[in-house]
């Protein structure tokens, strides 16, 4: 969503001025916007799912020495969980 729009370009969508391109016929800002933040949030949640299954698989102490610093920085930012399709 917003990695196409430049911040002038959100000014103008903002104060009505502009319409996004894949907006939907009659949505409102405020529609597109929650549309859009949900649409994110969902893609976030599956990348956050499937990040935990690698760690998950990983988590039986075995790695190798060039992973092991990517493995702790990624289990910062999510817990290693069974990952289920």
């Amino acid at each position: 969503m917003s990695e196409q729009f430049t911040v002038h370009e959100w000014e103008g969508v903002l104060r009505g001025r502009a319409i996004p391109g894949d907006s939907l016929c009659g949505e409102t800002t405020a529609r597109y916007v929650h549309r859009k933040l949900a649409e994110m949030s969902a893609e976030n949640e599956s990348l956050r799912k499937a990040l935990g299954g690698m760690l998950f698989a990983f988590d039986d102490g075995v790695g190798r020495d060039w992973s092991a610093e990517l493995l702790d920085h990624a289990r910062t930012l999510c817990p290693a969980a069974e990952f289920k399709a």
